[in-house]
């Protein structure tokens, strides 16, 4: 598995999964989030490998899931809310890229001081100007010196 520890310069440390295919940064999106939410539920499974998560996209999206580019936007969304994950409710929003800062404190929120264990991640895509793409999961949100910073 791909998992490593990262820590930001607030202290903040993340179990962070990093993608093992070349197209792969959804799957991994998908990984840490089943993680993160379901962390705390006794019971329910919060750890993944990528294969297996490989495996359930094939399963509801066919033989080559990720295709050349990895998960679109609706792949993306039927994955996350596969019910063997238990973690359904997730929602796709497109945004205006002035808003995108603002929804991701309103959905995250701003985490006090001290370790931060219960989270509520969210998954956005940065689209890049020469085209493509990456998805990154957020799921701490702090602020220093007046400034908001999203990790």
């Amino acid at each position: 598995m791909a998992w490593f520890t990262r820590i930001t310069r607030f202290g903040d440390m993340h179990w962070v999964f990093g993608q093992e295919r070349d197209v792969a940064c959804g799957v991994a999106c998908v990984i840490m989030a089943a993680f993160k939410i379901n962390k705390l539920t006794p019971g329910t499974r919060a750890v993944y490998s990528e294969d297996e998560i490989v495996s359930m996209a094939k399963q509801l999206l066919g033989p080559n899931p990720l295709g050349a580019a990895g998960l679109d936007n609706p792949s993306l969304l039927r994955l996350l809310n596969h019910p063997g994950l238990r973690m359904t409710g997730w929602n796709f929003a497109r945004l205006p890229r002035s808003t995108v800062g603002d929804k991701i404190i309103q959905h995250v929120g701003i985490s006090g001081l001290g370790p931060t264990v219960v989270v509520k991640p969210m998954i956005v895509g940065v689209d890049w100007s020469g085209g493509g793409g990456h998805w990154v999961l957020v799921d701490t949100v702090r602020e220093f010196s007046g400034q908001k910073y999203a990790t």
